[in-house]
């Protein structure tokens, strides 16, 4: 057992689904839960999947944060990363080197002790 645990941990989860593949996560949480009468239009015509903004958003608002800012926030959702296949490649390639946990945290306290 971890020594971390989080709210996410705590449940057992039978489907989880991503917006990336809404349409078909969806359709197979209908099938699985058997409410194809409920949802008879399951699957067709979801165009969910398809964000083509989404990426430039994410990098634009990325681009107004501070060095570390972007360090908190990767070591914040780094086991959001890893619970949920995401790849933190695209982010890290904006950081250039990492940043230590330990030091973003002291600089971070430093910080809001000097305010």
């Amino acid at each position: 057992m971890s020594a971390f645990r989080c709210a996410f941990c705590d449940i057992d989860y039978d489907v989880i689904g991503k917006m990336e593949t809404f349409d078909a996560d969806f359709l197979y949480f209908v099938h699985a839960a058997g409410l194809q009468e409920e949802f008879p239009q399951a699957g067709q015509g979801l165009k969910m999947n398809s964000f083509p903004h989404t990426d430039n958003k994410t990098k634009e608002y990325f681009h107004q944060l501070s060095h570390e800012q972007k360090h908190t926030l990767f070591y914040l959702l780094k086991f959001d990363f890893e619970l949920f296949g995401y790849s933190p490649k695209p982010y890290i390639d904006h950081l250039g080197e990492i940043v230590p946990l330990e030091e973003v945290l002291s600089t971070t306290m430093q910080k809001k002790l000097d305010n």
